[in-house]
């Protein structure tokens, strides 16, 4: 009997976590993009909740474990702290503070969102958990004189079987190219990939991913198809050539 009161326990628990985590600030878009020049971008948040949340957002390099305190990123982000009520919104805005950044690449930093729900009320001696659920985002520094279209990144891509089957992908632009979906035909078997981003200028060897999506249309062999993420959030489609080894 113990155990049947702690499985129910436990899938109560889940339920709550779960819709803690679906639930609260809903963000306009999935990627932020500033180009160089810009006096100011801005990014639109909501709270879906049915109660107020309060939203810290800071910036940092890469570091997921950054805390706002420690950071030195050329950027600031206007409010870093506020309070959403239930079915409101709130803009914030990014400013380009200035530092000797790459010029002929984007520079690639993260956009945290960390909304804390109020504390709930209980009764006395009544156990709860409280969630604080974070979100990054991509934020995509452009310089300006790039000659290059970022539109064109994906199709000029290169692909090439490596060691023991891998698929490397080489990207000579200077625009961060992200992944959304890769799956390769590599000696007549179809081969899926996570998601992942290869740098500008740099080179990737994809990880396998784990279980395969029956439902995709096969590729043709020595052939990869791949989704990129744009500058909009949207997947757009390709398809291309793998080299063989040297």
């Amino acid at each position: 009997m113990f155990f049947v009161y702690l499985r129910a326990a436990l899938a109560a628990l889940l339920a709550c976590i779960a819709a803690s985590v679906n639930a609260g600030v809903v963000i306009t878009g999935t990627r932020v993009v500033y180009p160089e020049g810009s006096r100011e971008v801005s990014l639109r948040m909501r709270n879906a909740d049915e109660k107020p949340l309060l939203v810290q957002s800071w910036i940092d390099d890469g570091n997921i474990n950054s805390t706002p305190g420690a950071l030195d990123v050329p950027f600031l982000v206007t409010p870093p702290v506020s309070r959403v009520e239930p079915g409101k919104g709130q803009t914030l805005r990014i400013v380009y503070v200035g530092a000797d950044l790459p010029r002929d690449r984007e520079s690639l930093y993260f956009l945290n969102v960390l909304e804390v729900p109020p504390k709930a009320e209980r009764k006395e001696n009544e156990n709860y958990m409280q969630l604080a659920v974070r979100t990054r985002l991509k934020l995509f520094m452009r310089p300006g004189g790039l000659t290059a279209l970022v539109e064109e990144a994906p199709q000029a891509l290169t692909w090439q079987l490596g060691d023991k089957g891998a698929l490397q992908v080489s990207n000579p632009t200077p625009y961060y190219v992200t992944f959304s979906r890769v799956q390769a035909n590599i000696a007549g078997s179809q081969v899926f990939f996570a998601q992942d981003m290869v740098a500008p200028f740099g080179t990737l060897v994809l990880k396998r991913a784990a279980g395969k999506a029956a439902d995709r249309q096969p590729v043709a062999a020595n052939q990869v198809r791949f989704g990129v993420i744009n500058d909009y959030g949207a997947e757009v489609q390709t398809q291309a050539e793998i080299r063989p080894r040297p």
